[in-house]
């Protein structure tokens, strides 16, 4: 694992979990927008979110699941 992987980023991850690099099996790597959520349009009538579309289709699904009972 340590010989395909960029040392670097493997070498941070480890100091700050304070073993060693070698000892890293396997990762993932997500990313995400970081932006705060806004108030926007002409007569500010929307909510602009990174993540509310996430949270929708979240409580979407679960609630599906809970449906398949």
């Amino acid at each position: 694992m340590y010989k395909k992987n960029y040392h670097t980023f493997l070498d941070r991850v480890a100091s700050d979990l304070k073993i060693e690099a070698t000892q890293i099996i396997d990762f993932e790597l997500a990313a995400f927008d970081a932006q705060k959520p806004d108030i926007t349009g002409l007569f500010k009538e929307f909510l602009s979110s990174p993540r509310l579309d996430n949270l929708a289709s979240s409580y979407a699904s679960l609630d599906a699941l809970i449906d398949l009972k």
